[in-house]
């Protein structure tokens, strides 16, 4: 059963690094019906994302591959900027994966964020942005509830987490598991890309 799932992953990577589908889920969904494989667990998308990350490496090459780890958070950064100019008060961190310094954009960009924005406001701006919005919900924390949503889009998929004071928004620990966690926010964020571009 393990092998059958992981040849779902598989697939998927496969069809996502030869852009054959446009999201995560639907190119797990894609694989599990070309693969026609039934009633076993599909692949979590850390695992999918763990496939492709090797596809674009081996098809790369370390030189492409640097490149796309420039091109991930460069669209991060643009994706940010629309944010920010369409909503004033918005204050955010990027937080996990996508806040390291080898981010390739093959896990989803986790954030935080402050604002009097309402949910449906931005879940109206993302798909403005190009964005399939995927789950609006919440996600229980170490502080109670946060709302959380959920968006992907050919270039990005993103988890949106409310913050409801600065203080979350600034905790240096994952606010759901306690653990140390990277954050990354604009000026670093910058930093990173301007080092990139540099060849560091």
């Amino acid at each position: 059963m393990r092998e059958e799932t992981d040849r779902i992953a598989r697939h998927a990577a496969r069809l996502l690094h030869e852009d054959r589908v446009r999201t995560l889920s639907s190119a797990i969904l894609a694989a599990r019906d070309a693969e026609s494989i039934e009633n076993v667990p599909l692949p979590g998308r850390g695992q999918v994302r763990r496939h492709l990350a090797a596809m674009r490496m081996q098809s790369l090459g370390s030189d492409g591959y640097m490149q796309l780890q420039l091109d991930a958070l460069t669209a991060i950064e643009e994706f940010l900027a629309r944010l920010s100019w369409e909503v004033g008060d918005i204050q955010w961190r990027i937080t996990g994966r996508a806040a390291e310094a080898r981010f390739d954009g093959s896990d989803a960009v986790h954030m935080r964020f402050l604002s009097s924005i309402d949910d449906p406001s931005i879940c109206d701006l993302l798909e403005q942005q190009g964005f399939e919005v995927t789950r609006v919900g919440s996600r229980m924390s170490r502080h109670g509830r946060l709302n959380e949503i959920n968006a992907e889009s050919g270039v990005l998929d993103i988890v949106l987490l409310r913050c409801p004071d600065r203080s979350l928004l600034l905790d240096p620990l994952n606010l759901v598991t306690g653990r140390p966690v990277a954050m990354l926010d604009g000026p670093r964020l910058a930093t990173r890309i301007e080092t990139g571009k540099d060849g560091g």
